[in-house]
């Protein structure tokens, strides 16, 4: 191109006032399109070239455009699904949110509701009791409503403290070894009188239990057992029943553990299935004309269900609508110490009367402890005495559970039958109290509470040799006002209301109270007291000066072993597993949860009678 054909393309570009193209020829010859636009950038004109050859070019590399398309149709797909799912997981985990939200607004709305109902029933009856102090058959009437309703509202409160540990990730096992008897009777003790009341019928049964110490949390087994057993009674009907079994099972190459299965079955109200599948998860509860009325914040079974799982078990429900329901519990726990029991005496025989079921577990226990035993039923215990001489049987062992004929008839027919040299006669009942005074008419001689494990027995037995009546007070038998009377006991607690209900309730049982204001006086206290004229210490946990912990382990280290020695029994409003276990650790003896039961209160001081001394 020369200079003259270059000047061309630059007038036609220069003078353009927008933009335009062209072909012209270059030096080689070839001819070029061009394009160009001059249009908005501040006097600058794009200028671009392209030779005309280049545009009839039609071998397309297909590859080079079908590789970046598969590509892109590749991510645009991936993208699609994961993009899918995500939302899919949004929408859930935001169902679930709104759930939840429903959920603790329906919980805390029904929460405000169950509080007040039993808080509405303290404050108006305190209020008619006081209005009429002088009728006390109505007193004693409010009373005895206002102990249920405060008992309602503190299981309300253990539930929701309990749910927040859950919650908080702050629910913890501390495992101890302790009696599986001690346990089952604690059973009996907060749920018979229950059952009593509405009129359940009660069965507690043993099989193959072998391993009666055992190392887990108590606390929390007990929990587990109460919180099924509590619904249990709530949801059955006046004239039902409740079948409790506890069944150990060995483990093939694992001597140090067992298999324990619990399983609690009522002919209660039952369950729908659809309740059944949300009744682990916390505010549950099935909305049902029937137990609509039944009192209850739908947290126990979620609390159950975690403490299962913390302890490694599982749980299962079977339940059928106005049938009833079936809990099973199944727990791995690890065998306690062996405990070595002393053998009977020689020719040690016991006569069983009752149905076969409490014949045949009696009968091993009595065996495995030396002892023989002959078995008969209520119906035919006459016959079977016949001829028979009163000094061929040790002891005649009763029980109470008997539906041909009553346990007090037939105590007092074998008693007649031998005269005066009857053997000792004792009934086993879950609770005697209601009939104590007729049968100890009637001849019987004592009572051994159900259900029945090796160490009750040996504890019964040893009191009993030879049908010698004379005795000796065993650690775990029922205390009485006498035995108690001029128990002297220290109690460490700063507030003095507190003080105040707490010395009233053991006084009222024939002991004598003494106060320590904080843990640095209790130990001033029995230091300076002359020996033997404590008998044991109540310990608050939380006190100024000096807490109840602390005292405990300064008192622990005394040099005077008697005073360094005394039992210590804390009584506290710290009720959590992890409290109970620092107690414990700190020396003291046993754990009491504020407020006060006295039934368990004066079973806890039972186990320190021996070690009482009068002032």
């Amino acid at each position: 191109m020369t200079n003259s054909d270059a000047q061309e393309p630059i007038d036609k570009i220069s003078g353009s006032k927008e933009k335009g193209h062209f072909i012209f020829t270059d030096l080689q010859g070839n001819n070029i399109l061009c394009g160009y636009s001059n249009r908005g950038y501040n006097d600058w004109i794009v200028i671009g070239t392209i030779p005309v050859s280049d545009l009839n070019y039609t071998d397309v590399q297909w590859t080079l455009l079908i590789s970046p398309l598969f590509t892109f149709i590749a991510m645009l797909v991936l993208n699609v699904i994961f993009f899918q799912s995500l939302n899919r997981k949004l929408r859930a985990s935001l169902k679930k949110l709104e759930s939840a939200n429903a959920a603790k607004t329906n919980f805390l709305s029904s929460m405000s509701h169950d509080i007040r109902t039993p808080m509405n029933a303290i404050v108006g009856l305190t209020t008619i009791a006081e209005q009429n102090l002088d009728d006390k058959k109505r007193v004693k009437n409010c009373l005895g409503k206002i102990s249920l309703a405060s008992g309602h509202l503190l299981t309300l409160i253990n539930d929701v403290l309990d749910i927040s540990q859950v919650e908080s990730g702050k629910f913890t096992i501390y495992p101890v070894q302790f009696s599986l008897a001690e346990s089952a009777l604690d059973l009996v003790n907060i749920m018979y009188p229950q059952a009593e009341e509405k009129k359940l019928t009660c069965n507690i049964h043993l099989v193959n239990i072998t391993q009666e110490y055992l190392f887990a949390d108590k606390l929390r087994l007990n929990q587990i057992w109460l919180n099924i057993l509590s619904n249990a009674v709530k949801y059955t009907p006046s004239g039902g029943s409740i079948d409790i079994t506890l069944e150990e099972q060995a483990i093939p190459d694992n001597a140090s553990s067992i298999m324990l299965y619990f399983t609690a079955k009522d002919t209660g109200t039952g369950m729908s299935p659809e309740f059944i599948k949300t009744i682990f998860e916390p505010f549950a509860r099935e909305k049902d004309s029937r137990t609509d009325k039944i009192q209850g914040s739908g947290l126990g079974m979620a609390i159950t269900k975690q403490i299962v799982d913390l302890l490694g078990g599982t749980i299962s429900v079977h339940s059928e609508l106005g049938v009833g329901s079936e809990f099973r519990v199944v727990l791995k726990l690890k065998r306690g110490h062996c405990v070595r029991y002393d053998k009977l005496p020689e020719g040690y025989n016991v006569l069983l009367v009752g149905d076969p079921d409490f014949s045949r577990s009696a009968r091993r226990f009595i065996k495995e402890l030396g002892g023989s035993a002959e078995c008969t039923e209520a119906a035919g215990v006459m016959n079977y005495i016949s001829g028979r001489r009163p000094s061929e049987f040790s002891l005649i062992l009763i029980d109470r559970v008997m539906a041909d004929t009553g346990c007090i008839e037939t105590a007092r027919k074998i008693h007649d039958g031998f005269g005066d040299g009857c053997p000792g006669i004792v009934i086993s009942a879950f609770d005697w109290t209601d009939i104590e005074n007729e049968a100890r008419a009637a001849g019987v001689s004592d009572f051994i509470t159900r259900p029945m494990f090796k160490t009750t027995l040996m504890d019964k037995f040893s009191q009993w040799t030879g049908g010698d009546i004379g005795r000796t007070k065993g650690e775990n038998d029922t205390v009485s006002i006498d035995d108690l009377a001029g128990l002297r006991i220290l109690i460490a607690e700063d507030n003095d209301i507190n003080w105040e209900i707490i010395s009233d309730l053991i006084q009222s049982h024939g002991m004598i109270t003494e106060r320590a204001e904080n843990g640095r006086e209790c130990v001033k206290k029995l230091t300076e007291a002359e020996p033997g004229r404590y008998a044991l210490i109540f310990m608050d946990m939380q006190m100024p000066v000096m807490n109840g912990l602390e005292a405990t382990r300064e008192i622990r280290s005394l040099s005077d072993p008697d005073r360094a020695s005394i039992p210590i029994i804390a009584m506290t409003a710290n009720a959590f597993s992890e409290d109970v276990s620092n107690c414990i650790s700190a020396g003291m003896d046993a754990h009491i949860a504020k407020p006060v039961n006295m039934k368990i209160l004066l079973s806890e001081v039972g186990k320190f009678v021996g070690k009482r001394h009068k002032i």
